[in-house]
């Protein structure tokens, strides 16, 4: 049984030079595919010792010390070689989209070298395709923003099956793996919003109450947020996105008031959108959202502008 790393090193620059600085048997899922001119963007998996001691330990302890500055790295227990765990891996980066009548819509990248892909990725493959996909893996771990271990194994009892020679994945498994990503994807607008020079007052909110934690801190705040805003019947994005900004801009409980309860339940109703319906909430109620948070430095004259 051999240990095996796979770093996503497109999540930042330095993890490209990390990658090409390692003086270990290594080896590029791009390899070979028509993104093979993208190397500063490929994944790559690392034959890591098994010793405790050496340079095998070394190189274990810098790759959990990249863990601690971004979600980049999951572990692998396997039998094969660095070159044909690669190879195996590598079939599944491509596949293809598949609409409710099985038409093809499309071919899609599997971004499950994403450690924050990964567990939404597991999650909606069907019993076969993940049967096939740990075939020769024994096991696939990695560690959690919320500071967990979490690891994958063989399907027990599933019999292989003969699947297509590319993955396909359903309308249905999209929609799942958008929904286990989303926080990612909230994450990332927020981002956009905190560098936007014209909102100089919200970017120093994000950065203050969000963006300045350490990566899962940061993750688990905004997680909460997210699945907050779902549990209240929020699903497109941009609702979803302008609930995150409320909270963390002008009181993290502000959907709990009456009028901001009203406009939620017209939009778990289906009657209109977050993004529309929020102006409904009078400055005057926005003001007594205020006055119970605990972010705010300074009085807002007109919340309605954040």
């Amino acid at each position: 049984m051999q240990l095996f790393a796979l770093l996503d090193i497109g999540q930042h620059p330095e993890l490209h030079a990390f990658a090409e600085a390692l003086d270990v048997p290594q080896a590029s899922l791009f390899d070979g595919t028509p993104e093979a001119a993208a190397q500063i963007f490929s994944p790559r998996l690392v034959a890591v010792a098994m010793r405790p001691d050496g340079d095998g330990g070394g190189l274990r302890d810098r790759l959990l010390a990249l863990t601690l500055q971004r979600p980049c790295v999951s572990w692998l227990l396997s039998r094969l070689s660095l070159t044909a765990l690669a190879d195996h891996l590598r079939g599944w980066l491509v596949g293809e989209l598949l609409d409710d009548d099985g038409d093809e819509l499309g071919e899609v990248m599997a971004r499950f070298f994403d450690p924050r892909v990964l567990p939404g990725f597991m999650s909606m493959l069907s019993l076969d395709q993940k049967a096939e996909l740990m075939r020769p893996i024994a096991l696939w771990g990695l560690w959690l923003r919320s500071g967990h271990w979490h690891q994958w194994s063989q399907p027990a009892g599933q019999a292989p099956r003969l699947l297509p020679r590319r993955p396909q994945y359903t309308s249905a498994q999209a929609a799942q793996l958008d929904v286990a990503t989303r926080t990612d994807r909230m994450l990332a607008r927020l981002e956009d919003q905190a560098s936007d020079s014209s909102a100089e007052e919200l970017a120093h909110d994000l950065i203050d109450r969000l963006l300045s934690l350490p990566h899962d801190l940061r993750f688990q705040r905004l997680d909460r947020i997210v699945q907050r805003a779902a549990h209240d019947g929020l699903d497109l994005d941009a609702d979803i996105q302008l609930y995150c900004t409320l909270a963390l801009s002008v009181c993290e409980q502000f959907a709990d008031h009456p009028s901001v309860r009203a406009v939620v339940s017209r939009c778990a109703a289906g009657e209109t959108t977050f993004t529309a319906a929020i102006a409904d909430v009078t400055p005057d109620n926005w003001q007594a959202i205020e006055a119970r948070s605990s972010w705010r430095r300074a009085p807002v004259t007109n919340l309605q502008d954040t």
